[in-house]
This record gives structure tokens, C-alpha cells and sequence, in this order.
């Protein structure tokens, strides 16, 4: 097994406390804003939550919604977070 960079176990522990985060603000069913683009400019659309918030591949938070194939990030630059 691969072990982790610093720079990756940095992205791995802001990934969980990004994860534990949305979790808190948003439990499954819960309504979210999302852009399916990463532009400041592209409007934002509804999507619920359909499970938590996990890690995926070390360093990746992302969720499943309910209207999106597959699990989708849930970093700032696609979630609209009241902080």
C-alpha cells in the first residue's frame, strides 16, 4: 500500500473535516445548492441530499444527490455554504 505525501495528508484531513462539516449543515434529505460547473458565474441548481458525505480516493469530498449519476463533489467551489 502507497503511503500519503504531507501535501496528501493535508488534502485527506481538510477532505474529512470538510466531509464532517457538510454532514452537520446538510443530512440526507436535506435540499442543496450546487453548480455542476466550477465558474462563479454559472447559476447554482436544487439537488437533495441522498447520503452522506464521504472521502473518496484519499482526498476527494463528495456526496450523492438525488437527479446526478455517481457521487459529486461537495467543495466550496460547487456547494453554496453559508459560511
Amino acid at each position: 500500500m502507497r503511503t500519503l505525501s504531507k501535501k496528501e495528508k493535508a488534502l485527506a484531513y481538510d477532505a474529512q473535516k470538510l466531509v464532517e462539516k457538510f454532514n452537520e449543515l446538510y443530512p440526507v434529505g436535506s435540499t442543496v445548492s450546487l453548480r455542476k460547473v466550477a465558474l462563479k458565474s454559472f447559476p447554482y441548481a436544487e439537488f437533495t441530499v441522498k447520503s452522506e458525505a464521504f472521502v473518496a480516493n484519499e482526498t476527494n469530498p463528495v456526496a450523492f444527490f438525488n437527479g446526478i449519476s455517481g457521487y459529486f463533489s461537495i467543495e466550496p467551489d460547487f456547494v453554496s455554504y453559508p459560511f
